[in-house]
Formats: structure tokens, C-alpha cells, sequence
């Protein structure tokens, strides 16, 4: 079980980094960095990928402290771990589609980055029985 010292001190490096290198995952595009800088708000967002293990682990933790996250799901992420779409929605999360694949978009050209988002669109149709829009 993950603490909650750790769920609200997640990085990049513990969720993300840990199979990129630095560059790496710089190539995969900017983040958006802030919200608004007038309204008092913070928005948890988990990147839908990897060991699911660690997923239900942090779904658990944000449970256990009543704080909703966003789960930004990678497409073949959903896929190989069936039911875990319904489990974040469920437990009064939101699903985000953050592609199929993961690719680098800015390397992408039009068509083959529209094919990632509606790829990803899909798979968490199939997922939850309906398609978010995000």
C-alpha cells in the first residue's frame, strides 16, 4: 500500500520517468505546468500506464483520503488491464485519454496523431461502455 505522504509527493520519476530517460520524456511534448493562479484548487492527475499494481495502489491511497484524481489512461493500458477504466470511474475518478500508445505526438505527423487519440478514444470506450470527452 502506498502512503499518503507518497501519493501527495508523487513525481514523474516514481510514476513515469522510471523506464525514459530525462530526454526521453521530453521528447513526448510540454505539460501544462499551472491552473489558474487566482483560485485556491490543486487537480491530482495519474498517468494511466505501466505496473497496475501501482495503479490500484494509488487508486486505494486517494480513496482512503476522499481526494478524486484524473487517471490519464494510455489506450493499450486499458486494454491489457481489463476493468481497470470502470474501477477509476467508479470510485468517483476521472478518465482522460491521454492516446494508445503513448507516442511522441510532436513526431507524429496529422494523421497518424489523430490516429492515437481515436485509437485511445476506443479503447476506453470499451473500457467503461462509453466515450469521455477529454
Amino acid at each position: 500500500m502506498i502512503s499518503r505522504r507518497k501519493v501527495l509527493g508523487l513525481t514523474l520519476s516514481t510514476l513515469f520517468l522510471k523506464s525514459l530517460s530525462f530526454e526521453e520524456a521530453l521528447a513526448v511534448g510540454a505539460d501544462i505546468s499551472h491552473g489558474s493562479r487566482t483560485k485556491n484548487q490543486i487537480a491530482l492527475t495519474f498517468h494511466g500506464a505501466g505496473d497496475i499494481k501501482t495503479a490500484t495502489d494509488i487508486l486505494s491511497a486517494v480513496k482512503d483520503l476522499n481526494t478524486p484524481i484524473t487517471v490519464m489512461a494510455v489506450g493499450n493500458w486499458l486494454v491489457a488491464n481489463p476493468g481497470i477504466g470502470k474501477e477509476i470511474l467508479s470510485a468517483g475518478n476521472d478518465l482522460g485519454n491521454h492516446t494508445y500508445s503513448h507516442q511522441a505526438m510532436l513526431h507524429l505527423n496529422y494523421k497518424q496523431a489523430l490516429n492515437e487519440i481515436e485509437k485511445g478514444q476506443v479503447a476506453i470506450k470499451k473500457s467503461v461502455g462509453s466515450s469521455q470527452k477529454y
